[in-house]
């Protein structure tokens, strides 16, 4: 029998995979403390060309010296986290850059990594 399963990409195809993604998915992580999550994605978010500085600051939040576009995504994962919405406030920084099918991707991939991290953190404490 054959193995189905689906695999993430191999790191040298991740060309494709945008950089802003991989922040999300790892801000989403660390918000949910899933270290399984965190370490599997600072692999990809390395080999996509974040820098370990880079990848530190999305650990250290919104605030932590990111530009416009950047923040207003990390602050929507943290708000989507906390309180399971996005401020008008954000949403309007949100809309300045990025199309309405990229806000779309947003919710879901905070909303995926929220799910995939309670799936490894109930995993690994047993």
């Amino acid at each position: 029998m054959s193995d189905d399963r689906l695999s993430p990409p191999p790191l040298e195809d991740l060309d494709h995979v945008t950089a802003e993604l991989l922040e999300l998915a790892l801000r989403t992580a660390c918000l949910c403390g899933s270290d399984v999550e965190w370490d599997e994605h600072v692999r990809y978010a390395g080999a996509a060309g974040l820098t370990s500085d880079e990848i530190e600051r999305v650990r250290a939040g919104p605030d932590a010296g990111w530009d416009g576009r950047e923040r207003s995504l990390l602050q929507a994962a943290d708000e989507l986290h906390h309180e399971q919405v996005i401020t008008e406030v954000t949403w309007s920084a949100l809309v300045a850059h990025h199309s309405r099918a990229a806000l779309v991707e947003l919710l879901y991939v905070v909303g995926q990594y929220t799910m995939l991290s309670m799936v490894a953190n109930a995993i690994k404490r047993r």
